[in-house]
C-alpha cells in the first residue's frame, strides 16, 4: 500500500490501531488527499462501516473515489472537496524523517522512471529541470524542516 503522505505503513498501522473501528462504523478523513487511510479504515472496520473523506484537492478527490470502486467501497465512501473543522483531538503522531525521505522519493520516483526511458522526448528536459529542482529543494531547503502531523480526531 503506497499512502498520500509521508506516513509509513508501520505509522498507518499505529493510527489505525488507535481507532475503535467496528462493522457498521462512520470514519471520517479531514485532508483525506486520495484517501488511502480511510479505504484501509473502512475495509479494516467491516461490514456496513462507511466513511467520508475530506479535502480540498479535487484531482486527489477523483483518484480517491477511483481507488475505492476498485476496491469495491465505492458504495462505502465518499469524497468531498470541502474544508473541514469542529473535531475534538484524540490522538497525535507526526512523520519521522525516514518517512519524509521515502515520500519525498516515491513522489519523484515516476517521474525519474519515465525519464530515463524517454531520453528523446520533447518534454525530457523540461521534467529533468522540475525535477533536479524538486530534489535540489527538499535536500538543501525543507528536509529536516517541514512537518507533518496525523491526528485521530472525534466529535
Amino acid at each position: 500500500m503506497r499512502w498520500n503522505t509521508p506516513l509509513s505503513t508501520e505509522h498507518a498501522e499505529l493510527l489505525l490501531d488507535r481507532l475503535d473501528l467496528r462493522p457498521g462504523q462512520r470514519i471520517a478523513d479531514l485532508g483525506c488527499g486520495w484517501g488511502e487511510l480511510l479505504l484501509t479504515a473502512v475495509a479494516r472496520a467491516g461490514a456496513g462501516a462507511t466513511g467520508a473523506g475530506v479535502d480540498e484537492e479535487a484531482p486527489l478527490l477523483a483518484r480517491g473515489r477511483a481507488a475505492a470502486a476498485r476496491r469495491g467501497l465505492d458504495d462505502n465512501v465518499t469524497f468531498i472537496e470541502a474544508d473541514a473543522a469542529g473535531w475534538r483531538v484524540i490522538h497525535v503522531s507526526e512523520a519521522d524523517q525516514r518517512e519524509w525521505d521515502d515520500f519525498e522519493s516515491t513522489f519523484r520516483a515516476g517521474r525519474q522512471e519515465w525519464l530515463l526511458a524517454n531520453a528523446d522526448h520533447p518534454q525530457t528536459p523540461a521534467i529533468r529541470e522540475w525535477l533536479d529542482t524538486r530534489e535540489r529543494q527538499y535536500v538543501d531547503v525543507y528536509r529536516g524542516v517541514l512537518g507533518f502531523a496525523y491526528l485521530v480526531l472525534a466529535r
